[in-house]
């Protein structure tokens, strides 16, 4: 039996690290700060600071007990190359990425220099993945680098939609998650 491919079906979430900064106008409508205040209302424990960046050292180990090969959202709710976010909490963070190689994981961020500045490479060991980091939109498509675009950012997403120039962007990394 080999490692079967994750697919968005099988998706998870795992967000060491909550909160964020607006860093720009696209952050003006943010669903995940919507989202955490909604969840510290509720009394959500990784919400109690709202959307104030929070490390979750209780959450790091999470990936190292799936033991199904996953598509794996890191950070849904913050930025993991967030200045706030302490570069050995970060390097603990990847090296469990590398050491739970059987999941494909998905990083967003709105700081690509952070995580170029980072010596990525020597922690994670994913170069393919990480090597593009840095890179703009244009370049990324060039080059054949898959690229999923989530939606446009506002409050009404199904009027804005998913459209990047004239098409869904819907690429995830193509066979075995250990060849990222």
């Amino acid at each position: 039996r080999g490692i079967r491919c994750p697919t968005r079906d099988s998706a998870l979430m795992w967000n060491p690290v909550t909160g964020c900064t607006k860093v720009s106008p696209g952050c003006a409508h943010c669903y995940a700060e919507r989202l955490a205040a909604r969840l510290r209302r509720m009394g959500a424990a990784k919400y109690a600071r709202g959307f104030e960046v929070a490390l979750h050292r209780d959450a790091l180990d999470d990936p190292l007990r799936w033991a199904r090969p996953r598509l794996v959202f890191v950070n849904s709710m913050s930025d993991l190359f967030h200045a706030d976010v302490p570069d050995a909490f970060l390097e603990a963070v990847l090296r469990n990425m590398n050491t739970a190689s059987r999941h494909t994981f998905q990083v967003l961020t709105k700081s690509p220099e952070c995580a170029a500045a980072l010596d990525v490479e020597r922690v994670a060991g994913r170069e393919r993945g990480v090597g593009a980091v840095a890179a703009p939109l244009g370049p990324l498509a060039r080059d054949g680098v898959p690229f999923f675009f989530k939606q446009w950012g506002g409050t009404q997403r199904r009027h804005a939609g998913r459209t990047l120039d004239g098409r869904i962007w819907d690429e995830l990394p193509p066979g075995d998650p250990r060849s990222l």
